[in-house]
């Protein structure tokens, strides 16, 4: 092709491209919009509204952005209406039409409109093969209509094509309208409502006459903690000190609500709650954070911002790290819009695609939300508190006559991307390596028990070394636990009493001889031999 032939198709190419428009049917605008607008705004819109209370950022900056990407994927599909041969058209439409109709059903009747990481994306059998015969029915007759009637029908053809696409719209709309309304204040207040968090104000305080210290290593298995530091004894200087328990069973089996269940006491509704109404009202009848701040304890919980607690405006009378919200914001607002429309495809497309947001969870929602306030909120990662206590602009300092401080690390959460020292793993083979994440949470509990030992605090400090719960293949339950009680010091032993999560606080308040309460049958006067109810 000479170039003056190019640019003369080129000069051409603007009135070629409104005579193709025009040979268009009106309808094949509709049509392209249809599918789009089914399965990316209307899809992801009704997912943030089911989930508004679990997804922490505004309607809008679901709602706006989406409705954006579908008109331009319509453009793209309306385009290659436009250009496709006149012969290839009609299946185009006609197909386009059937999968917007199968995207209203398997997104209505077939999915749950869930956060499939949370635990949704268990597709019953019988599910999965409904779908799949359903949506290969749908095209088959796509097909076979455009195929037989395309010629003597094409009318019909068309008028069936626009009754369709109109009658999915208008219904995905009214749905999500009615919704809305019977949502609208989880709705239209998710991101915006006056939030309290807990930050890391009071990480590194200590109480002159009394220090309770709680460390949770997330995940924290007793089979790999006692291989951990039977092997490597060195991750842990003071273990002599510590009362070893190899019975001990968490509650629950994942870090919700098990750290809520270790602070308040309060189990978790089989149904009838949200999670957002049992946590908060767990922490406002917390029978334990109450009466240590009767006890006259400076209360600091370091806990995450999703998995520990909603909203911490219920816990600003008695927790020091509270503080009030100053801004709310999106700190990868793609990467939200990305999750939210992996969300929209597994419950829009045929049941075997749910897969493919299998890793998305209400966690990752909330990392991308972000809280400004005085004070940086709290992260449970090992490498981000670590860097924080050894930071040389960091202090540890007595402020207070007595301390209680909760503090959840990441612990061993694999797969590790940082080392023992929180430098880049280079080594692949060791991405699960337990020892990593058990050397990264004593390298953090060492520093506190180094300060307390050099100011004369440690020996009449109460200190639990435990996890939130376990992931062992032979007891889902059985959690690591280590103690040491005020006045303990140098008295290593292993106890095999069968004991429980639920005893910790009462071992508390019995080390601290805090009298005048009732929580139950302290772990150190658990017997043996004891029976586990």
């Amino acid at each position: 092709m000479s170039k003056s032939s190019f640019f003369e198709r080129l000069r051409r190419f603007p009135n070629y491209f409104v005579k193709r428009i025009r040979a268009t049917e009106p309808q094949a605008a509709l049509s392209a919009l249809a599918l789009p607008l089914t399965v990316l705004f209307f899809g992801a819109v009704s997912i943030y509204v089911k989930n508004a209370r679990e997804l922490l950022f505004s309607f809008w900056s679901v709602a706006l952005p989406m409705l954006g990407i579908s008109l331009l994927c319509a453009l793209v599909l309306y385009l290659i209406f436009v250009f496709c041969p006149r012969g290839v058209y009609g299946y185009c439409r006609s197909l386009t039409v059937a999968m917007t109709v199968m995207a209203v059903i398997q997104s209505t009747y077939l999915s749950e409109k869930s956060i499939v990481g949370d635990g949704g994306d268990a597709t019953e059998p019988g599910t999965v093969i409904l779908s799949v015969c359903l949506w290969v029915l749908a095209i088959v007759i796509a097909v076979l209509a455009e195929s037989l009637f395309r010629k003597k029908h094409g009318d019909i053809l068309r008028l069936v094509a626009t009754v369709l696409a109109v009658t999915a719209i208008g219904m995905q709309a009214i749905t999500l309208t009615v919704g809305i309304i019977g949502n609208r204040k989880a709705v239209f207040h998710s991101g915006s409502d006056k939030r309290y968090v807990l930050t890391n104000r009071g990480l590194g305080e200590f109480g002159s006459e009394s220090n309770i210290f709680i460390f949770i290593i997330d995940r924290c298995d007793e089979e790999f903690s006692a291989a951990a530091l039977r092997d490597h004894p060195e991750i842990f200087p003071s273990r002599g000190d510590f009362t070893y328990y190899d019975d001990n069973i968490a509650k629950y089996m994942i870090t919700y609500p098990s750290v809520v269940y270790m602070l308040t006491g309060v189990e978790k509704p089989l149904e009838g709650m949200s999670r957002e109404e049992y946590i908060d009202s767990s922490y406002k009848n917390s029978k334990y954070l109450r009466a240590l701040k009767e006890s006259g304890y400076d209360i600091g919980l370091y806990i995450d911002a999703y998995y520990g607690y909603e909203n911490a405006t219920s816990m600003r009378d008695y927790v020091s790290n509270a503080e009030a919200v100053t801004r709310v914001r999106l700190s990868d607002p793609n990467w939200m819009l990305g999750m939210m429309a992996e969300l929209a495809l597994a419950n829009n497309l045929p049941a075997p695609f749910r897969g493919i947001a299998k890793n998305v969870n209400s966690q990752n929602f909330a990392n991308v939300v972000k809280y400004d306030s005085e004070n940086p909120v709290f992260d449970t990662l090992n490498k981000s508190i670590y860097e924080k206590i050894a930071s040389d602009d960091f202090d540890f300092r007595i402020t207070c006559k007595k301390k209680f401080s909760f503090i959840h690390t990441s612990g061993t959460h694999y797969p590790y991307i940082t080392d023992e020292d929180f430098k880049p793993l280079t080594d692949d083979s060791r991405k699960y390596d337990n020892t990593i994440g058990m050397t990264q949470s004593f390298k953090i509990i060492n520093r506190y028990i180094d300060y307390m030992k050099e100011n004369g605090l440690y020996d009449d400090a109460t200190i639990i070394i435990t996890g939130d719960h376990a992931q062992s293949s032979t007891d889902l339950r059985r959690t690591a636990l280590m103690v040491k009680r005020s006045g303990d010091y140098g008295e290593t032993q292993v106890s095999h009493a069968p004991v429980a999560q639920s005893q910790i606080m009462a071992e508390i308040f019995d080390s601290e001889g805090l009298t005048g309460y009732d929580f139950g049958t302290p772990l150190s006067k658990t017997p043996d031999n004891n029976e586990r109810s």
